[in-house]
């Protein structure tokens, strides 16, 4: 979880997960939808998959004890270089290069080692540096320390010399290429999208008792088993190249809506009109999202036809994350818009009254 995000985050998902899968055993035994849906809002959903297998292989391979030694933590599903380095020096306090970003800024300013970080020639000179002054006895105060020191101290930008316990060892501080190591390597350009939302609800607004259709990814596909609002088609989701492209044309406006429409028509819904946008980004695909109101005839349920799975949940225990589902952080984000909406209009009918 940490490898993906901060800990005031993680401290929201770690002790949940635990209480539900308090060990190797448990978590071989998971079926992949809870374990998902414990992950939910945390992505990089690959890694939570990764989870079971690689429990799985624990218990059968190490009768249910995970390994310490740096080769068999590596042969298990999902585990890399930094993650064996992680368990191996802090979970057994056995000597391990953990060589996650904060290591590496800190390791490539105090050697002064050039060169981009992520080029294996660089890595390995960093690796051989942590190698060279890891202690024997304290491995795991060694690696978390230098994390915390990347992480409040020797930051990316401004690191505080002034008050760092290295800073009379630090070669990029002599020479005074702090602010030039590591090498910053150019991102690769945003991939802006454009992709639209249905919000099919039920129920009355404002009382807490309002529930929206959510619909399943298939299995293979990005986010797949993940539940989220029915989207349009890929075929009407268009990649845009700029941020002033999101300036749409009469005629992406009119294919979005007729797009639109016919999801809601397969859905046995009527679709209402747009209720608002919000951004999201996955990786380098910076998202914007246009949410549509869709409403179903009175009495009447959606239709499944050309939809694998779907279900209605609270919108208000999706927006808070208590829905205990595997769902998309989009899904979360649609969520929490359409109940601000709500309850604003039904502040506004209060009022009235």
């Amino acid at each position: 979880m940490l490898q993906q995000t901060t800990v005031p985050v993680v401290e929201r998902y770690y002790g949940r997960f635990l209480r539900r899968l308090p060990g190797v055993a448990a978590l071989a035994r998971a079926r992949e939808e809870d374990v998902l849906a414990l992950w939910s809002g945390l992505g990089y959903y690959r890694r939570a998959r990764n989870l079971i297998p690689a429990a799985r292989a624990i218990v059968e391979r190490h009768a249910g004890r995970i390994p310490s030694d740096i080769d068999d933590l590596r042969a298990l599903p999902g585990i890399g270089e930094y993650t064996a380095g992680a368990i191996r020096s802090i979970g057994f306090n056995l000597p391990a290069v953990a060589m996650d970003a904060n290591i590496v800024r800190v390791l490539a300013r105090l050697g002064a080692i050039r060169g981009d970080t992520t080029a294996a020639r660089t890595r390995s000179r960093i690796a051989d540096l942590a190698a060279a002054l890891m202690p024997a006895e304290h491995p795991s105060a060694f690696n978390q320390g230098l994390m915390d020191l990347g992480a409040m101290v020797c930051t990316p930008r401004a690191p505080r010399c002034d008050i760092c316990p290295l800073a009379g060892h630090c070669a990029a501080r002599a020479a005074g290429l702090v602010e030039r190591i590591p090498q910053v390597r150019k991102d690769a350009a945003a991939i802006h999208v454009a992709m639209e939302a249905l919000a099919i609800m039920r129920g009355e607004s404002g009382r807490g008792a309002q529930e929206c259709l959510l619909v399943q990814r298939e299995g293979k596909s990005l986010n797949g088993k993940l539940w989220e609002f029915p989207m349009v088609a890929e075929g009407v989701a268009r990649r845009l190249g700029n941020e002033g492209a999101f300036a749409e044309s009469a005629r992406r406006r009119t294919r979005v809506v007729r797009g639109i429409e016919e999801l809601a028509g397969r859905l046995g819904a009527r679709m209402e009109g747009q209720v608002g946008e919000i951004p999201h980004s996955i990786t380098r695909h910076r998202i914007r999202i246009r949410i549509f109101k869709g409403m179903l005839a009175g009495g009447r349920s959606p239709s499944k036809r050309g939809v694998p799975a779907m279900r209605w949940v609270s919108l208000a225990d999706l927006a808070s994350g208590r829905d205990g589902i595997a769902s998309t952080g989009s899904a979360r984000k649609i969520a929490r818009h359409l109940s601000r909406a709500s309850d604003r209009a039904a502040r506004r009918v209060h009022a009235g009254l």
